[in-house]
């Protein structure tokens, strides 16, 4: 079974990875996950793909390459799993230079479920 579109689909920019590291403006959002914007200069260099995927398909990108989540329009939630694999030889990996900032809204309500989330502060 195919991934229905209005399920929010992957959007990428196909060859984007050769731009190497961009940096972001992180937009934070107190009621949904943060953004990174990339400037529309960049991305209109690009054609922009949405794989057609099935349900247990595996898809790898560089970590380069721009990419986002497509528009969810369907009553499902999706599910996704992200695993990041980094080569440490690459001249743009930041070792221990980035810090991940988690949106307050979800961390309010993960307190609210009783987890433990000392790990992410």
């Amino acid at each position: 079974m195919n991934i229905p579109k209005d399920l929010g689909a992957l959007n990428g920019c196909r060859k984007s990875s050769s731009e190497g590291f961009i940096n972001l403006n992180k937009k934070l959002y107190e009621k949904y996950s943060s953004k990174y914007a990339i400037k529309s200069n960049i991305i209109k260099k690009y054609k922009i793909d949405t794989p057609t995927t099935k349900i247990s398909d595996v898809l790898f990108l560089n970590n380069h390459t721009i990419h986002r989540s497509g528009k969810n329009s369907s009553k499902y939630f999706r599910f996704t799993m992200l695993i990041r694999f980094h080569d440490l030889s690459d001249k743009y990996y930041l070792p221990f230079s980035t810090k991940t900032i988690y949106n307050s809204y979800e961390i309010n309500n993960i307190k609210k479920l009783g987890f433990n989330i000392n790990d992410l502060r």
